[in-house]
């Protein structure tokens, strides 16, 4: 059965800072302050949302209408309040990275704790939307998993950090006769696991082997040197990990709107964007578009995607950054 995200990043991390192998080969171990004797991030946590009943809305641009069904407002109401506890988790995560993180050792053994701290927090606050809005049938774990399944910002970054170190180590099981088979799947546990740990499971590292002499010896040739681990570290953009956190935190907002819109909740509007329209759109520039179908054109497809920024300004290019642009335009890119 597939490692979880958790034990998937300790292998990574075992091997990178000479945990890897049993007490017998224990020599060189590196020990790490234990993360729940941190210090605490003291800014009181935002309360917890109460239940919000939006209506139905009608922009018009020079006549011609987009609708914002209920459901659909009652969401937007909530933008705000997904806004301002994205960048509380954030700023938590930046503070614990402040305190824990000090180098490539630390960063790889506190990631996965201190992401999926702010990860759980906002994914269970909006998935609790889902009940007012009439969804009584999803487990959480499926909606971790659709979340996942689009929005990794931040564990792409890690990967990246540590994809030198999980070639080395493939590389070093396969030198020792060993078989690393590593595989990404994504999947949710069904066992009693919480948070990321069920929802994101990856890196599956099987046929490991059975001699403790074939694991130590692997283990000792995956180990980064100090010297790559200090160039990784002193190269590691941290300002671009904390806005990657703050983006896959607040864009719990969008899954939440996937799963409406996927079950008709949201009128017609769709959060993935069609081959078709992207076709549209790019034929909406073309100066040969006739102009009588301009209008009714793009306002047909800021009714379908509303949440592109590109339709809008291409609106704004046309009729100017005027009122009725301006409205739909502020009410939907915030």
């Amino acid at each position: 059965m597939a490692f979880n995200f958790k034990q998937s990043l300790k292998k990574v991390a075992d091997a990178a800072i000479g945990t890897e192998g049993t007490k017998d080969f224990g020599k060189g171990k590196k020990e790490f302050q234990d993360y729940e004797s941190m210090p605490e991030y003291d800014v009181s946590e935002p309360a917890q949302w109460t239940g919000m009943q939006g209506e139905e809305r009608i922009f018009t641009i020079e006549g011609y209408s987009i609708k914002v069904n209920a459901n659909l407002d009652t969401c937007m109401n909530y933008y705000p309040l997904f806004v301002e506890c994205a960048n509380y988790y954030m700023e938590r995560f930046r503070f614990k990275y402040s305190k824990c993180m000090v180098d490539y050792d630390t960063f790889v053994h506190y990631f996965e704790k201190m992401y999926t701290e702010g990860f759980d927090a906002m994914t269970q606050r909006a998935y609790g939307l889902l009940l007012p809005l009439g969804i009584f049938d999803m487990e959480y774990s499926a909606f971790q998993k659709i979340h996942l399944e689009s929005y990794h910002t931040a564990l792409d970054f890690y990967d990246n950090i540590t994809a030198a170190q999980k070639k080395k180590t493939q590389n070093s099981f396969q030198a020792a006769g060993m078989v690393a088979d590593q595989r990404r799947v994504d999947m949710v546990s069904s066992t009693s696991m919480s948070g990321l740990q069920s929802a994101r499971m990856k890196a599956d590292l099987r046929n490991f082997g059975t001699t403790l002499l074939t694991t130590a010896v692997a283990a000792s040739l995956s180990k980064l040197s100090p010297a790559q681990k200090a160039e990784i570290w002193e190269n590691m953009d941290s300002a671009a990990l904390f806005r990657n956190v703050y983006t896959d935190y607040l864009n719990t907002f969008f899954t939440l709107l996937q799963i409406l819109c996927e079950r008709g909740l949201c009128g017609n509007v769709s959060i993935g964007i069609k081959k078709e329209t992207t076709v549209i759109y790019n034929n909406l520039k073309n100066p040969m578009f006739p102009e009588a179908q301009f209008l009714p054109t793009i306002v047909k497809i800021i009714a379908e995607n509303p949440f592109v920024p590109a339709f809008y300004a291409l609106l704004e290019e046309k009729l100017g950054a005027t009122d009725e642009v301006r409205a739909i335009e502020q009410y939907f890119i915030r």
